[in-house]
């Protein structure tokens, strides 16, 4: 607002919202209001009045956490605002009608803070010329609005329930592509950099008027546009070209008796198993040829249908919170059986699925194919150690590593599906990445020619809410205290040289583990402050332990086996990767069951492993 008014020397004016404690949201069913409610604070007080100091927290929160219903509005005359209410239909004054400032009332309180009574709008292109009587022509009035909103506080994301009085409009210089659908943009400026799919795409250039006023702002993808629709969006149309073709044999009397089902989910698998295994219907588009891959993907002969998600190679944060909550929930069952039906004489076709998966434990172990664009090398390094322990031992021991971050759980859930045409290691590390980027853009940059340090993809996949080992620190004073660090709930160590060593010995892992117990880190006594050393000792075995050991380099092989004592007993780990990195670039090596070293680097190796 600043940046727009100031070169056109127009005063700004600061309107305060009106704010009361308040309770759950209105317009809620009894069950939503209970689950959003939950976890909202709703302190003990004598009266709804909110203190100073937390209504200028809640003022100066952005609109984005308090339900895009602004706690400070800063306006001037004749700048641009975009309403968030349908004030009046009729009047063309609906929610994300464009409009500019024409003027407005409003009141002082004791201490000169501004709030509004009536905000005048001047809409743009309305669809016809509204007159309100006393007002200029298309200038409507906005009054304020009484809503209980969820606001976010930005310290450890603390919920409060509020009821707000404020006129809800907002200031106009940017929009998302879904708030644009019906707008058509004299001069229309697009960042299409982190759009979704190429339905983004279309959806921000289709909202220009010519070509000569549209501008570009920064890179696109060219793959949005040109590399093929999305999995998810061909599997839709796929089905409804079966769909369509069932439909045509059945008013033609020529559809098998065989073919049943209240529900697509039924009715498609009953259909393809009377079929060969390339069919596809007749008059199909070309684009849609499935005759590859016809039922990998397409509504499962179960009646349910998949829940994994679908999505392209370029997922943005919208959808991601979708998938986690895909991944996390579980759809109810029909109570209702469809009769299923097995024609003698005709196999049943295994699901490409199965025979990819087959295909891994038989040949070369599989690998990610490096993403020169938009570099991924990190997760490259990472995920094929762990899709392919994965493999060799069992999806038990990926899922132990689940510690409770929903992060975590997602990752685990990708890595663990069974692939599909639809669902490749690389599509499934993007997915990972997005989250990721969601949560730490910084940490993980998702798009161009940006480093990520396999660490901190480590420290935030492996946390858990348990700890599972305990640090002492004990003084010279004669005081003990316990201390809970990283290493007693995050399976990534950071072990470094500096420990006391036998001498004539060179470095191994197992020495810095076992200095790394004994000297965990520094701490300060809290009796007399002085400066002790914490040791640690581990309570239960962590099911997979990740050692940063920096640029440190070892004069003989890595040992494959060390030992960590637990809970008074030495157990047993075992080496079954290696990421090295040098040169802005990770590689790695696994090591199977059987003792055999795959080797992988994503640039040269491609999408499977090499045997060394």
């Amino acid at each position: 607002s600043r940046v727009w008014a100031t070169p056109r020397n127009r005063p700004l004016h600061a309107f305060h919202s009106r704010d009361l404690w308040g309770g759950a949201e209105e317009s809620l069913s009894l069950r939503r209001a209970q689950r959003e409610y939950d976890p909202t604070m709703d302190p003990v007080r004598t009266s709804n009045k909110i203190g100073p100091r937390l209504q200028d927290a809640l003022w100066a929160l952005r609109p984005s956490l308090t339900g895009h219903l602004p706690g400070t509005l800063l306006l001037c005359e004749e700048m641009p605002v975009i309403l968030k209410n349908n004030e009046a239909t009729e009047l063309g004054a609906t929610n994300g009608a464009s409009g500019v400032v024409a003027g407005w009332t409003a009141h002082s309180d004791s201490k000169g803070r501004q709030f509004l009574d009536v905000l005048f709008v001047r809409l743009c292109n309305p669809p016809k010329d509204v007159q309100v009587s006393g007002l200029p022509v298309n200038v409507v009035p906005v009054c304020p609005l009484r809503k209980t909103v969820r606001c976010i506080l930005p310290v450890d994301d603390i919920t409060l329930s509020i009821q707000r009085d404020q006129v809800p409009c907002l200031p106009n210089f940017a929009m998302t592509d879904y708030a644009s659908q019906g707008h058509t943009r004299m001069k229309n400026v697009i960042h299409p950099k982190y759009c979704q799919n190429h339905q983004s795409v279309y959806t921000m250039l289709s909202r220009s008027s010519s070509l000569t006023h549209t501008v570009i702002l920064g890179s696109l993808n060219s793959n949005k546009i040109q590399g093929g629709a999305a999995a998810a969006l061909i599997q839709e149309y796929c089905e409804l070209e079966l769909l369509n073709e069932i439909t045509r044999l059945r008013e033609a009397n020529k559809l098998s008796h065989l073919v049943s089902g209240s529900s697509r989910n039924a009715l498609i698998p009953s259909f393809l198993r009377l079929q060969p295994w390339d069919y596809i219907p007749p008059h199909s588009d070309q684009a849609l040829d499935w005759s590859a891959f016809p039922r990998a993907r397409m509504a499962s002969s179960d009646g349910q249908r998949t829940h994994t998600p679908v999505v392209d190679d370029e997922v943005r944060t919208k959808p991601i919170v979708d998938k986690i909550a895909t991944v996390r929930s579980s759809k109810r069952k029909r109570t209702h059986v469809v009769e299923q039906w097995e024609v003698a004489g005709v196999a049943k076709a295994p699901k490409l699925a199965e025979m990819l998966n087959a295909r891994h434990s038989l040949g070369p172990k599989p690998g990610i194919l490096w993403d020169a664009e938009n570099w991924s090398c990190a997760y490259d390094a990472l995920f094929t150690i762990l899709y392919n322990t994965h493999l060799d031992v069992g999806s038990s021991w990926l899922h132990s590593l689940d510690g409770g971050d929903i992060i975590a759980q997602f990752a685990i859930s990708r890595l663990s599906t069974p692939l599909s045409p639809f669902s490749s290691l690389e599509r499934v590390r993007n997915e990972i990445r997005d989250v990721l980027n969601s949560a730490n853009s910084t940490a993980f940059p998702r798009y161009g020619a940006l480093p990520t340090s396999v660490s901190d993809i480590c420290f935030t996949l492996f946390g858990t809410a348990d700890n599972f080992a305990t640090s002492t620190i004990t003084c010279q004073c004669g005081s003990t205290a316990r201390r809970v660090s990283d290493m007693c709930r995050n399976y990534l160590w950071y072990v470094l040289p500096q420990y006391s060593l036998p001498a004539n010995q060179p470095l191994t892992v197992q020495h810095m583990l076992d200095g790394l117990l004994a000297e965990s880190f520094i701490a300060h006594c809290p009796a007399c402050r002085a400066t002790c050393t914490a040791t640690t000792v581990l309570l239960t075995a962590p099911p997979l332990l990740v050692l940063d050991v920096g640029s440190v380099s070892f004069e003989h092989s890595v040992e494959t086996i060390v030992l960590l004592p637990v809970d008074g007993a030495m157990v047993q780990y075992a080496l079954t990767g290696v990421v090295y990195h040098g040169y802005n670039h990770f590689t790695c090596r696994y090591l199977d069951p059987s003792g055999t070293v795959w080797f992988h680097d994503g640039a040269t190796s491609g999408s499977s492993c090499i045997r060394e």
